[in-house]
């Protein structure tokens, strides 16, 4: 993230880049702006490898925050819901 980003704008989107002010600071334009049009096709191979590579990377963030919290995360992972749950 761009040290001039606002934390957090990005839950307001409406993603409407185009008429948005705030694209100076938001880290979803950011990131979205260096995309291919490959890439923005969620008709194309590409999209779909870049979403999962944005999964895998968010996957690896929640496990390092659990660690640093103290959480198994492989707990988490293993864990199967009673009848009752589902």
């Amino acid at each position: 993230m761009g040290k001039d980003n606002i934390s957090g704008i990005h839950n307001y989107c409406d993603r409407w880049c185009e008429r948005c002010i705030y694209t100076s600071k938001c880290a979803v334009f950011e990131s979205t702006s260096k995309l291919s049009s490959e890439q923005l096709d969620m008709d194309n191979n590409e999209f779909w490898d870049n979403l999962s590579s944005n999964f895998k990377q968010t996957v690896d963030l929640l496990k390092k925050e659990a660690e640093k919290r103290g959480i198994d995360f492989s707990e988490i992972e293993n864990y199967e819901p009673s009848e009752k749950e589902k």
